[in-house]
């Protein structure tokens, strides 16, 4: 096959809307990650309030493709 891109990415959380999300708690957000040729991860990150660490990873693509992150869960830790 084709030689694909090597890219480097980070998943971002933009915002919270959910009504019970209680800002003082801690919680755990599954995502999943698509795009890459060697077909989609699910990883995690930890959120308390506005703080949280962005997931930082790489993946080789084929030409064209863009990388998306989509929410699974969100879960009180």
């Amino acid at each position: 096959g084709s030689a694909g891109d090597n890219v480097d990415y980070r998943v971002n959380l933009v915002q919270v809307r959910d009504r019970n999300y209680d800002p003082d708690k801690e919680y755990e957000l599954t995502f999943t990650v698509r795009g890459s040729e060697y077909g989609s991860e699910t990883q995690t990150m930890m959120i308390r309030g506005d703080e949280y660490e962005p997931y930082e990873g790489s993946a080789s693509t084929r030409s064209g493709v863009k990388i998306t992150a989509t929410v699974k869960s969100i879960e009180e830790f």
